[in-house]
């Protein structure tokens, strides 16, 4: 998975001073789930921006069935060529550019394997 930054730019809102910090998703999910003990990230993933024929937002690591593929392909990101990207057992088929938004199902994801 690619390293995912945030910038946030605050102004405490007595004093006017300005704040400019940077951090990545685990420490927000820390921060977030800090109040709850008794919860465990079992999986981080990211939306493509994406989504199927049927409204669903496709997310990495989801399983899809698209129109001009005969197989059926996993969506992951590609650090060689900085995309995300359609691959068969591990082998780089296409990018995910090829795909238009509503020409894919989603037939399984991430969540349903856990």
């Amino acid at each position: 998975m690619r390293e995912l930054k945030f910038e946030l730019i605050t102004k405490h809102t007595v004093t006017g001073q300005m704040f400019n910090n940077t951090y990545d998703i685990d420490e927000i999910l820390c921060q977030k789930l800090s109040s709850c003990s008794l919860l465990e990230v079992i999986a981080k993933r990211q939306f493509t921006g994406m989504k199927c024929q049927n409204g669903n937002e496709l997310f990495e690591r989801d399983v899809i069935a698209c129109r001009g593929f005969t197989c059926s392909l996993e969506v992951a990101w590609c650090d060689d060529f900085k995309m995300w990207a359609l691959w068969d057992d591990g082998d780089y088929v296409a990018p995910l550019s090829d795909v238009t938004d509503g020409s894919f199902e989603i037939i399984d994801n991430t969540v349903n394997k856990l």
